[in-house]
């Protein structure tokens, strides 16, 4: 959703799918986009492209600086702040 064109009707559910995630927790929410590594091989060196047990979808850098600018505008809107840290 967060990538799909900006039709008002698209952009209308994603402000109240943000909303909907907000509200019961307190306004915080984690977000994360893009693939996310097994934590066994990752804490113990070992190759990552090879390691099994990714979770998520795998994103190329294009994709997830526009999902943050997507995410941001979405949040805002509703009244909200967004701080992220990039991994």
């Amino acid at each position: 959703m967060l990538l799909s064109s900006t039709g008002e009707d698209t952009l209308a559910r994603a402000t109240d799918s943000i909303a909907t995630l907000l509200t019961p927790q307190g306004g915080e929410y984690l977000f994360r986009l893009g693939a996310r590594p097994p934590t066994t091989p990752l804490f113990s060196g070992e190759d990552l492209d090879k390691a099994d047990g990714w979770t998520g979808d795998r994103r190329t850098e294009v994709e997830v600086d526009a999902m943050i600018a997507r995410l941001c505008q979405l949040v805002e809107d509703v009244g909200g702040k967004v701080f992220f840290r990039s991994n």
